[in-house]
């Protein structure tokens, strides 16, 4: 995680496991979270699409590094004061590729539960696609105002979503420069 630069990403200073649990200390970053901005972001679909391709981007960085983030959700997105830049923030739920065992499922539960893959719940293991579905919820809420198991969103948008909730991660789209392809061609 450390070195990992990109404008969409805080800088990470130190990265520790203390007690089974990561500890991460992240660049400060002035602004608001993306859950306080919810309200005015219902209905504004190009606004709304504007936010998931920065999310995209950060997102792509991270898998490129082996990160997959875990915990995508309006929370852990931040809106700067100074230019409105999107950064994903919080990788305390985040799990290196590179480290973790192949054969297992690796979590009891990490993440917070409304944007969770299935796979989260510890069926099979986490990857790429895992960020995949919590990109294609937050999509949903900040569009509808509602949890896809409420509505979903119309028209090509919401055909995306969908794709990106398929509870069979193979179904998914297989990357987020895929998404991102997709939500670029809207």
């Amino acid at each position: 995680m450390l070195g990992i630069l990109h404008p969409n990403l805080p800088q990470i200073y130190e990265a520790v496991e203390m007690d089974g649990k990561l500890l991460v200390l992240e660049e400060y970053i002035d602004g608001r979270l993306l859950s306080e901005e919810m309200e005015q972001l219902v209905g504004k679909k190009e606004q709304v699409c504007q936010i998931a391709l920065k999310l995209c981007d950060a997102v792509a960085c991270l898998h490129d590094a082996g990160i997959i983030h875990r915990d995508i959700k309006s929370e852990n997105v931040m809106v700067e004061a100074a230019g409105g830049q999107i950064r994903l923030i919080d990788l305390t739920a985040a799990r290196c590729k590179k480290v973790s065992d192949p054969e297992s499922c690796d979590t009891v539960c990490l993440g917070t539960a409304p944007y969770a893959a299935p796979e989260q719940f510890g069926v099979t293991r986490t990857d790429e696609r895992t960020d995949i579905y919590a990109i294609g919820i937050l999509l949903n809420i900040l569009v509808t105002g509602k949890h896809p198991s409420q509505i979903i969103c119309p028209g090509g948008l919401g055909k995306i979503i969908r794709r990106c909730i398929r509870v069979n991660a193979d179904e998914r789209y297989h990357s987020v420069r895929q998404l991102k392809n997709a939500l670029w061609n809207l």
